[in-house]
This record gives structure tokens, C-alpha cells and sequence, in this order.
């Protein structure tokens, strides 16, 4: 499987406690051998204590249903058996706006 940063999937994305998982919208931010790092994707609204939230601007245009937050701060790597449908690819600005966090929060 072929993933290529800024493509957004529905994937089974762990829960905190790791024992149930939940298809939600991931965003691929980097694939390497049989694994992405992916970012949760969430309607919920920023949290304001939350220094890794993005809002996504152009999320229609990415494929969402939903206005969508980018929850830069819970990345994790996934195998790509979890990794599953398509949705989309998140617009120029809005992947700009990711990198952006990611990179300034290391």
C-alpha cells in the first residue's frame, strides 16, 4: 500500500488505553516499510490547552464530512493493515499549517 504524506484514510486508530480501537479520519504525515505515522483527525473543536491542534480550513475539499481538527500532538505509527479507506488529501495550506506544528513542537 502506497501512502503519501497529506493523504488522509480512514483508519483504526487506538484509544488511549489501547485495548479498542475506532475508524476515524487519519491524516498521513510519514510511511515507512509497513508503517505510517499517522495524526487523529477529529470534529471536536480545538482544545484551547491543546498546543497541537490545527484547524482544517479546507476540509471539504480533503474529503471530510465534517469541520476537522488535526491533533498534532497524538501521532502514532500505524501498520498499514490498519490503515483503510481513502478519503482524500488535505489542501496545500492546510498541510503547510501541519508541518509547521510538527516541526515547531520537536
Amino acid at each position: 500500500m502506497n501512502h503519501n504524506r497529506g493523504d488522509i484514510y480512514t483508519a483504526l486508530y487506538p484509544f488511549d488505553d489501547m485495548d479498542k480501537e475506532k475508524l476515524r479520519p487519519s491524516l498521513i504525515f510519514d510511511t515507512r516499510d509497513q508503517y505510517s505515522i499517522v495524526i487523529k483527525l477529529t470534529s471536536h473543536e480545538e482544545r484551547s490547552n491543546d498546543d497541537g491542534d490545527i484547524e482544517i480550513k479546507y476540509w471539504e475539499e480533503a474529503g471530510l464530512d465534517f469541520p476537522s481538527v488535526a491533533r498534532c500532538s497524538d501521532s502514532i505509527p500505524l501498520h498499514h493493515d490498519k490503515i483503510k479507506k481513502f478519503i482524500g488529501v488535505l489542501h496545500k495550506e492546510d498541510m503547510i499549517n501541519v508541518l509547521e506544528k510538527m516541526y515547531s513542537s520537536k
